[in-house]
Parts: structure tokens; C-alpha cells; sequence
């Protein structure tokens, strides 16, 4: 008996150790969690421009800043926006800037800059909450480049 109790314990000894090895060995990776923020449509895009008097952006790495009151100024950084597509963003995307967009003194949204290989869009925000995004097209990306802000890699 003695020899069957201990022959039932090495079994289970041995069965537990192999059970926790395989355990450890599986490892799947979920994908990364995503955010969606809706959109603006092109007409209300428009009339936020229209009531847009300067736009002020503060880059977190940059040594510059820029204020912008010249209408045909404001216009053109509207033109950098894409609408009608629903921003889905992995999260890890880090703000590399701060928009704020004034109306006759009146601030009206912050807009959290996002410039990178995998997030490349401004997220404005109302109230301390995401309000909509828009994607920065090509124009955005360059003024972006031209101000001095490197591509950051990854997110």
C-alpha cells in the first residue's frame, strides 16, 4: 500500500508539473483596444470656420508656438482636415500638440494634435470630452512637417 500511495503522488507530482508548463507556454496576444470617435460633416466643418476668428497651437516638443488670425490662414488649416470618416484610433497614440480654436475671444474646442505613422488626426474636444475627429490629409501632415515636427515612429 505504501508503494501505491507513493507511486499516486509522483504521478500526480508529475502531472501538475507538466499541466503548469503547458500553462505558461500558451500566450495569445489580443489586439490593441481601439477608440472611435465620430466625425463632423462638411457643412458643419464649414461653419465652425466661418466662426473661427484664430486658432492657437502649442506643441508639447517643439520650442514653437503659432497664432493664427488671418482668415485666409484659418481656412487653410481647415483644408488639412479629411471628414466623413469615423476616426478609430489604437489606443497608445500620444498628442504631440494643443489646438485652440477661438471665436471673438470665445474658445469653442481644443483640438489634441495626434502625428504619427499609425495616428495621424486632431481629436477636438467640448466640455473636457471628446467631441469628433478629423483626419489630417496630406496638406496636414506637411504643415505639420514644416513647423519642425519629426514623424514620430510607431504610435
Amino acid at each position: 500500500m505504501n508503494q501505491q500511495f507513493f507511486s499516486f503522488w509522483m504521478l500526480l507530482s508529475v502531472s501538475l508539473i507538466i499541466s503548469c508548463t503547458n500553462s505558461e507556454k500558451v500566450e495569445q496576444t489580443a489586439p490593441p483596444p481601439v477608440s472611435y470617435y465620430p466625425t463632423i460633416s462638411a457643412q458643419s466643418l464649414d461653419s465652425l470656420r466661418q466662426l473661427t476668428t484664430n486658432i492657437d497651437f502649442i506643441f508639447h516638443d517643439l520650442p514653437v508656438s503659432a497664432s493664427i488670425t488671418d482668415s485666409l490662414a484659418i481656412r487653410s488649416i481647415y483644408s488639412h482636415y479629411t471628414v466623413n470618416e469615423p476616426q478609430i484610433v489604437q489606443h497608445g497614440c500620444k498628442s504631440v500638440g494643443r489646438a485652440s480654436y477661438v471665436s471673438r475671444g470665445n474658445l469653442m474646442y481644443f483640438g489634441d494634435i495626434f502625428y504619427s505613422e499609425k495616428c495621424s488626426f486632431v481629436l477636438f474636444i467640448k466640455d473636457e470630452k471628446p467631441a469628433f475627429a478629423v483626419k489630417l490629409n496630406q496638406g496636414g501632415l506637411n504643415f505639420l512637417h514644416q513647423l519642425g515636427m519629426p514623424i514620430m515612429k510607431g504610435n
